[in-house]
This record gives C-alpha cells, structure tokens and sequence, in this order.
C-alpha cells in the first residue's frame, strides 16, 4: 500500500495570506511539504528511494523537545528517512492561524545523533525541526552533513511506528532555498 505523504505546494496561496514574508518565501520554494536547501547543495539522485522509519512523539513534543533517549535504540540506520509524528499539523492545519504560533523541537543533541548515524533526510510533521531563531541553523547543520530538513509532511498517522518502510522522495529544483517535494511511503501488506 502506497500512502502519500505530501501537501501541496503553490506559490500563488502564500501561508498566510497578506504576510509579505510568506509570499517572499513561497516564491523562493518554502510552501506545501518542501525541504530547506539553505546553502543550494546538490541533493544525491540516490536520495530518491530510502528506507524509512517513523518515531512518534506526538504524546509530548507540545511539551518538551525530542531527546535523543526518545529515538528506539538502534532503529535509525545510515540512508534512512527519519520521521517525526508531532501531530502538530492536525492540531494547527497547515496555513491556519497556530499553524506558525506552535513550535516542535528536536534537541540539538537529537539532530547530532541523527546526523552523525548517516540519515539522508528528517521529516516533520511541522514547520520545522527547531523554533523560529533556530530553524536556519538546524538546516544548514544537516545539510552539511548531506542530510536535508523537509517539513509540512502529512498524513503521518498511516505509517507503522517501530517497523520499517520504503519512502520515495521526488523534488523540484527552482533554484531556491525551499524546494517543493513528493514523498510517498510504501508499506509492506
């Protein structure tokens, strides 16, 4: 079974209708699921088809920031396409009014040890991996370590926690810091 994991990207319907930011940053690729290039790095064709895990934090990620003790021990594999299931795109749909007042986080120390495990992309179900004052940071560290940010993913709760899947990613350089992505998970039936 194949599940699509992407809202759409447009840049004629900024986030939030009226915010000059969000226009600007809609026509630079920052709209629907898209990944954060920040310093315009090649993303590895292989990058395509990863093998894929999802970690559900979505009982406490309102409340405290994702810790590396959070992550099953020896789940995350080198390649994978890590995901976090924050709920925080059900809670605040994407474009609604708390979709930019709520923050999820991963801990600093949490991106380390996925950065360090080899992953190829982290995905959320959220705007971003960090808060606002920390978001280009969070980018431009996974990113240099050939691992890229994608935000906005949806559609999360259909995927197994705790057992691996196949995560087809496909994105559309437009030459800007945000590039708009498909990404579709196969499960095993």
């Amino acid at each position: 079974m194949i599940f699509d994991l992407s809202l759409p990207f447009t840049c004629e319907k900024p986030l939030l209708p009226g915010n000059s930011r969000d226009e600007a940053l809609a026509r630079l690729g920052h709209s629907g699921t898209h990944l954060d290039r920040i310093l315009g790095s090649a993303i590895p064709f292989e990058y395509t088809k990863s093998r894929g895990v999802l970690i559900d934090v979505s009982a406490f990620s309102q409340t405290r920031e994702v810790q590396p003790d959070d992550l099953p021990p020896n789940f995350v594999q080198r390649g994978d396409f890590v995901m976090f299931r924050t709920g925080a795109i059900r809670r605040n749909p994407y474009g609604s009014s708390g979709y930019r007042r709520e923050h999820v986080a991963l801990a600093w120390e949490t991106i380390d040890s996925l950065l360090a495990s080899g992953v190829r992309f982290i995905g959320i179900d959220a705007r971003a991996i960090r808060p606002d004052e920390d978001h280009r940071e969070a980018d431009s560290r996974c990113e240099q370590s050939r691992a890229y940010v994608i935000e906005n993913l949806t559609n999360l709760g259909a995927l197994p926690a705790g057992k691996p899947f196949t995560v087809y990613t496909a994105w559309f350089d437009l030459g800007g810091s945000g590039v708009p992505c498909r990404v579709a998970a196969e499960i095993e039936s």
